[in-house]
Protein backbone atom coordinates (compact mmCIF):
# COMPACT_ATOMS: atom_id res chain seq x y z
CA UNK A 1 0.00 0.00 0.00
CA UNK A 2 1.83 3.27 -1.08
CA UNK A 3 0.12 5.51 0.72
CA UNK A 4 -1.24 3.76 3.91
CA UNK A 5 -1.17 5.94 6.77
CA UNK A 6 -1.00 4.86 10.65
CA UNK A 7 -2.29 6.79 13.30
CA UNK A 8 -1.25 6.77 17.13
CA UNK A 9 -1.83 7.84 20.39
CA UNK A 10 1.49 9.07 21.67
CA UNK A 11 0.07 8.46 25.62
CA UNK A 12 0.62 11.55 26.76
CA UNK A 13 -0.69 11.18 30.64
CA UNK A 14 -2.31 13.94 32.49
CA UNK A 15 -0.06 14.36 35.05
CA UNK A 16 2.13 17.04 37.33
CA UNK A 17 5.87 16.88 36.64
CA UNK A 18 8.54 18.71 37.71
CA UNK A 19 10.97 18.63 34.69
CA UNK A 20 10.06 16.47 31.43
CA UNK A 21 7.72 13.54 30.88
CA UNK A 22 8.86 10.91 28.19
CA UNK A 23 5.97 9.10 26.13
CA UNK A 24 6.56 5.24 24.99
CA UNK A 25 8.41 5.10 22.27
CA UNK A 26 5.87 4.43 19.08
CA UNK A 27 6.58 1.75 15.94
CA UNK A 28 6.63 3.70 12.58
CA UNK A 29 6.27 1.48 9.84
CA UNK A 30 8.97 0.73 7.52
CA UNK A 31 8.42 2.79 4.70
CA UNK A 32 6.91 5.80 6.64
CA UNK A 33 8.88 9.07 5.91
CA UNK A 34 5.93 11.44 6.28
CA UNK A 35 4.76 12.44 9.93
CA UNK A 36 2.00 14.17 11.19
CA UNK A 37 1.82 15.51 14.74
CA UNK A 38 -1.26 16.96 16.18
CA UNK A 39 -1.14 18.32 20.32
CA UNK A 40 -4.84 19.07 20.79
CA UNK A 41 -5.55 21.31 24.18
CA UNK A 42 -9.24 20.72 24.83
CA UNK A 43 -9.25 22.16 28.49
CA UNK A 44 -8.24 26.13 28.40
CA UNK A 45 -4.26 26.28 29.04
CA UNK A 46 -3.20 28.20 31.85
CA UNK A 47 0.10 29.20 32.50
CA UNK A 48 2.17 31.86 35.09
CA UNK A 49 3.83 34.40 33.75
CA UNK A 50 7.26 32.59 34.20
CA UNK A 51 6.19 29.09 33.28
CA UNK A 52 6.27 27.81 29.19
CA UNK A 53 5.79 24.21 27.97
CA UNK A 54 8.23 22.60 25.03
CA UNK A 55 6.49 19.65 23.72
CA UNK A 56 9.58 17.96 21.85
CA UNK A 57 8.96 14.80 18.87
CA UNK A 58 11.73 12.77 19.06
CA UNK A 59 12.91 9.58 16.97
CA UNK A 60 15.54 7.14 17.09
CA UNK A 61 17.72 5.50 14.35
CA UNK A 62 19.29 2.90 16.42
CA UNK A 63 16.53 1.49 17.97
CA UNK A 64 15.87 3.70 21.46
CA UNK A 65 19.37 3.88 22.23
CA UNK A 66 19.82 7.54 21.44
CA UNK A 67 17.24 10.12 20.62
CA UNK A 68 17.05 12.91 18.50
CA UNK A 69 14.80 15.86 18.11
CA UNK A 70 12.98 16.39 15.41
CA UNK A 71 10.29 19.35 15.99
CA UNK A 72 8.99 21.51 18.93
CA UNK A 73 6.08 22.90 19.30
CA UNK A 74 5.86 25.60 22.23
CA UNK A 75 3.08 27.12 24.55
CA UNK A 76 3.52 30.29 26.93
CA UNK A 77 1.36 32.55 29.03
CA UNK A 78 0.21 34.60 25.52
CA UNK A 79 -1.77 30.75 24.57
CA UNK A 80 -3.72 31.71 27.29
CA UNK A 81 -7.59 31.25 28.06
CA UNK A 82 -7.36 29.38 24.77
CA UNK A 83 -7.55 25.44 23.43
CA UNK A 84 -5.14 25.50 20.78
CA UNK A 85 -4.70 22.42 18.31
CA UNK A 86 -0.82 23.03 16.86
CA UNK A 87 0.07 20.57 14.23
CA UNK A 88 3.77 19.77 12.36
CA UNK A 89 4.18 18.28 9.17
CA UNK A 90 7.09 15.86 9.03
CA UNK A 91 8.76 15.31 5.39
CA UNK A 92 11.52 12.82 6.37
CA UNK A 93 12.46 12.46 2.31
CA UNK A 94 13.22 15.92 1.93
CA UNK A 95 16.59 16.61 4.54
CA UNK A 96 19.09 19.31 4.33
CA UNK A 97 22.39 18.50 3.69
CA UNK A 98 23.84 19.80 6.22
CA UNK A 99 26.00 18.75 9.43
CA UNK A 100 24.04 19.07 12.26
CA UNK A 101 24.52 18.46 16.34
CA UNK A 102 22.75 15.97 17.91
CA UNK A 103 20.16 17.14 20.27
CA UNK A 104 17.01 16.20 21.83
CA UNK A 105 15.48 19.54 22.22
CA UNK A 106 15.21 22.05 19.47
CA UNK A 107 14.39 26.07 19.56
CA UNK A 108 11.06 27.09 19.95
CA UNK A 109 8.61 26.26 17.21
CA UNK A 110 11.44 24.64 15.20
CA UNK A 111 12.05 21.72 13.02
CA UNK A 112 14.84 19.59 12.30
CA UNK A 113 15.31 18.07 8.48
CA UNK A 114 16.09 14.68 9.46
CA UNK A 115 14.80 11.67 8.32
CA UNK A 116 12.25 10.00 10.11
CA UNK A 117 13.53 6.61 12.21
CA UNK A 118 12.06 3.74 13.56
CA UNK A 119 10.35 5.03 16.76
CA UNK A 120 8.87 8.43 18.20
CA UNK A 121 8.17 9.54 21.10
CA UNK A 122 7.61 12.97 22.76
CA UNK A 123 8.72 15.11 25.60
CA UNK A 124 6.82 17.58 27.41
CA UNK A 125 8.86 20.24 29.84
CA UNK A 126 7.99 22.31 31.84
CA UNK A 127 10.26 25.91 32.20
CA UNK A 128 8.58 25.69 36.30
CA UNK A 129 6.84 22.81 37.81
CA UNK A 130 3.58 22.61 35.96
CA UNK A 131 0.57 20.40 34.86
CA UNK A 132 0.17 18.30 31.39
CA UNK A 133 -4.12 19.19 31.39
CA UNK A 134 -6.50 16.22 31.23
CA UNK A 135 -7.97 17.54 28.02
CA UNK A 136 -4.37 17.36 26.27
CA UNK A 137 -4.29 15.00 23.57
CA UNK A 138 -0.98 14.01 21.16
CA UNK A 139 -1.06 11.60 18.19
CA UNK A 140 1.28 11.08 15.62
CA UNK A 141 -0.16 9.96 11.83
CA UNK A 142 2.75 8.38 9.37
CA UNK A 143 2.56 7.60 5.86
CA UNK A 144 4.60 6.29 2.76
CA UNK A 145 5.00 8.92 0.52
Amino acid sequence: MKNARRVQDLGLTASAFTTAQETVPVMVPQGHTLAVLTIQNTANLTLAATNEVDFTLQTTYDDGRTWQALCNIHWDNADNASAPTRQVVLNGSTMANAAYTPALTLADDATAARAIGSQLRLTAAFTVAGTVAAGTVATVMTSAS
